[in-house]
């Protein structure tokens, strides 16, 4: 059995670790997004924010070597779960309205990542470590914007624009 995380800021170095779990799971389920979109815009969407993720694991890197931690091999349950949903919403929709369907996996994802990040900023502030809270900081305002703009888009693809 593990050992109980016993201070906060060993309960932010495994937040921190389930972050890049969490980054590296979205990677992945982006890729998948892309391939199942039917339009070339939700494609593109996708391939930018799978760039967009790739620098937001870099910075996730950057933080770890701060504050000298070691990235420990985690697992973000949420993650899988969410992909896995998102795989079961492709494989339940007709191609008429699979971009409405991969839109609103990726929603869920933006979602989760949103609270991860806001915990981890709020974590680095209580830590005083500003350099890692800034690095957190562009990470959760990447994910605001891509959230927005999914939403911005399923509203468009919904015929409520």
């Amino acid at each position: 059995m593990a050992a109980k995380i016993v201070d906060p800021t060993s309960l932010f170095a495994f937040r921190l670790n389930v972050a890049m779990a969490m980054e590296h799971d979205s990677l992945a389920m982006l890729q998948e997004l892309e391939e199942a979109a039917r339009s070339e815009k939700v494609k593109g969407m996708f391939a930018h924010h799978a760039e967009e993720t790739r620098g937001q694991i870099e910075r996730l890197e950057t933080a770890f070597d701060r504050l000298e931690l070691e990235v420990v091999a985690a697992e973000s349950p949420t993650t899988k779960g969410l992909a896995e949903d998102g795989r079961t919403l492709v494989s339940v929709t007709s191609d008429d309205i699979r971009d409405v369907a991969v839109i609103g996996a990726a929603l869920g994802t933006e979602h989760y990542e949103l609270a991860a990040y806001l915990a981890l900023v709020s974590g680095a502030e209580a830590m005083e470590e500003e350099e890692v809270r800034q690095l957190l900081v562009e990470n959760l305002l990447q994910e605001r914007h891509t959230g927005l703009e999914l939403e911005v888009v399923l509203r468009t693809l919904l015929g409520d624009s």
